[in-house]
């Protein structure tokens, strides 16, 4: 039986080091040595016996930037090299060099063998002090900071973007497959696993959203929260109305698929079979729900009570199951309704956003296609085709829908609801991205913009602002709410952007530019978009003199109120301090009456960016294109003037 190896003291291991630690430095001295001996030799052939096409440079000297050389210190060795007698001769100096040569190799050669020996002793060394119960480092061994910023690069999006947290443009595979690796990786990639949280104005999504911040790993990582103000409508409680909203719409998803052939592009879990019967069979459903809704049209009665009249055996069980859905709707709208007047909704949001540390980013929208999108859609085989009905008559209205149906909903008291909730709990936003389809029931009386002094104490931290709306005729008091949220959230110095775009018509009122950012001190403001707005020019002057250096400065069919547009050009040109000037379509002052073609020679829509108008501003042109075509057109008066008197 062979005797158990023996445990080596401390003493033997600092001897085993010591042994391999002088081995290295002999080692080196004759690296160094041989290295010497070398460059000494070479050095004194080139400078005694150089070749004709040769050229040496001394060493350790230099020439400075007027080419005169430095003064220098010569090593030992470059004085034996001149003062050596024996190197003279070109024969003694290639004897020497054959055995130095000579000996510097057989030093390395040795030198190979005492590495050898001197890494298998540090290798011993150092096995045996990684004893057994010390195991190797591994990925799991780092700490959770560098853990983080490995799984930042899984994730793959910049911080800084407004769409990296955009659930249309952001997946989560690569950190779903993390989580299930080990615990350990679970803990940490679960920070990137919901970065926006959607919320719809129900009570389960709001639980959801519940749970989701008082979880003690995922709500690290949220960044924001998206509310979705999908809304059910009074409008449609009655049977015939809420028909007469839905036929068309399921009608068009019919057509629509065998349009475009969509079994092409579900990837075989339909074929074309199965999608032309199930369009078929969703048409007849559409011929029945036609004469559903004009029996109850032509009798004018509560839905309630009585069948219509004029209707089949079939038919009239059709309608009882869709009275069934009716009734489902008008107890969502009215629990709806009940959720939003009772505060409810708004104090979980805003407690959510609160307890979620990093989550200060509020998205509101009134249209979001993604939400529901199964229920929105009845074209799946493998459902029963009235009960796909019936999930898509329970939905709530989008803004899209209800605009393009001529649906009114809820006045849009929820969003300054949103903002003072989220107030009222503690939590200080940095950025607020609003996007609504119309403006339908802004012009109301607003209970939360009566009190802006508290709204815009909540907003002393904010730095992104964004306001798009679409609303074909925007009326006064639409757009005296819309300046008087935007100046309440603007009235902060750390604002670094704001983007205000009203997509309306050339009829529709517009927002007034200066009631949205009264003069004030914006040293952090970077970015800067106006489109449908206008102002006057004493106004844009005051407002260009409060503005710091800016990175981007955008304004699109701004309507001047007073003043010129060339003279708003010189201010422009004065005062404005940006890197990219974009100016589309101005309206207003002598653009209205301007010919069609001077128009886009001066204000090219395509070229935005590098009009005349716009490198004037920025200082690229030298005479303000406006004043030469006022003096063109003055000349050419003068000119016809002269003629007639001729």
């Amino acid at each position: 039986m062979a005797a158990p190896e023996q445990e080596q003291s401390p003493a033997e291991d600092q001897t085993i080091l010591k042994v391999a630690f002088d081995g290295l430095r002999i080692a080196n001295e004759d690296h160094d040595e041989a290295t010497l001996r070398v460059t000494r030799l070479a050095a004194a052939r080139a400078m005694r016996h150089p070749k004709p096409c040769e050229e040496f440079r001394c060493p350790h000297r230099e020439i400075d930037r007027c080419g005169f050389w430095l003064r220098w210190k010569a090593p030992r060795w470059w004085a034996a090299i001149i003062h050596h007698k024996d190197f003279s001769s070109a024969a003694i100096l290639a004897q020497e060099s054959e055995e130095v040569f000579e000996s510097a190799l057989q030093k390395v050669t040795d030198l190979a063998a005492r590495s050898g020996v001197v890494q298998e002793a540090l290798r011993s060394s150092i096995n045996h002090l990684s004893r057994s119960s010390l195991r190797k480092l591994n990925i799991l061994d780092l700490p959770d900071e560098i853990l983080l910023s490995i799984f930042e690069f899984v994730e793959g999006w910049n911080s800084e973007d407004h769409l990296a947290f955009d659930p249309c443009f952001r997946t989560t595979k690569d950190i779903q497959n993390s989580r299930l690796v080990c615990r350990r990786l679970r803990d940490v990639s679960s920070q990137f696993l919901l970065r926006t949280i959607v919320v719809t104005i129900d009570k389960e999504s709001v639980q959801r959203l519940d749970e989701i911040s008082r979880h003690t790993t995922i709500s690290k990582g949220v960044r924001g929260v998206r509310i979705v103000l999908h809304l059910y409508s009074a409008e449609l409680m009655s049977l015939a109305n809420l028909l007469e909203y839905c036929v068309g719409d399921i009608e068009e998803q019919a057509r629509m698929a065998e349009a475009v052939r969509s079994w092409e592009f579900r990837n075989g879990k339909s074929s074309e079979h199965d999608t032309l019967e199930r369009v078929e069979q969703v048409l007849a459903v559409v011929g029945t729900l036609r004469r559903i809704t004009t029996a109850e049209h032509m009798q004018d009665m509560d839905p309630d009570n009585g069948d219509a009249a004029d209707l089949s055996e079939e038919d009239q069980l059709h309608r009882s199951r869709l009275l069934d859905t009716r009734r489902q709707y008008v107890s969502l709208c009215v629990e709806q309704q009940a959720f939003m007047e009772s505060g409810e909704f708004y104090r979980a949001v805003g407690l959510a956003i609160a307890r979620m540390p990093c989550a200060r980013r509020l998205d509101i929208r009134d249209t979001d296609f993604e939400c529901h999108r199964r229920a929105r859609s009845v074209m799946h085989p493998e459902d029963d085709v009235w009960a796909s009905i019936s999930r898509f008559m329970l939905l709530p209205l989008t803004g899209y829908h209800a605009k393009r149906a001529d649906v009114s909903v809820a006045d849009r008291h929820d969003i300054t609801n949103l903002l003072h909730a989220v107030r009222n709990a503690g939590a200080l936003l940095k950025g607020i991205d609003i996007k609504l389809s119309n403006l339908t029931g802004f012009g109301g009386a607003t209970p939360g913009l009566s009190r802006p002094q508290e709204l815009s104490s909540g907003m002393s931290q904010l730095e992104y602002l964004s306001f798009c709306a679409e609303d074909e005729d925007l009326f006064e008091g639409e757009a005296a709410n819309v300046e008087l949220l935007l100046s309440t959230c603007a009235d902060t110095p750390s604002l670094r952007e704001l983007r205000c775009d009203l997509r309306s018509s050339a009829q529709g009122a517009l927002i007034d530019i200066q009631r949205v950012l009264p003069p004030r001190a914006r040293p952090h403001l970077a970015n800067l978009w106006f489109a449908r707005a206008a102002i006057h020019l004493s106004g844009l002057k005051a407002l260009i003199e409060q503005l710091p250096d800016m990175k981007y400065c955008g304004l699109a069919h701004v309507r001047l109120l007073s003043g010129t547009w060339e003279e708003a050009l010189d201010v422009l040109r004065q005062d404005l301090k940006c890197r990219l000037l974009c100016l589309v379509e101005p309206e207003g002052a002598e653009c209205d009456g301007m010919a069609p073609e001077d128009y886009k020679a001066i204000f090219n829509r395509d070229q935005g960016f590098h009009s005349d108008a716009v490198q004037f501003s920025r200082g690229l042109l030298r005479e303000n294109p406006l004043r030469a075509l006022r003096n063109r057109e003055q000349i050419a008066l003068e000119e016809q003037s002269d003629a007639m008197e001729e």
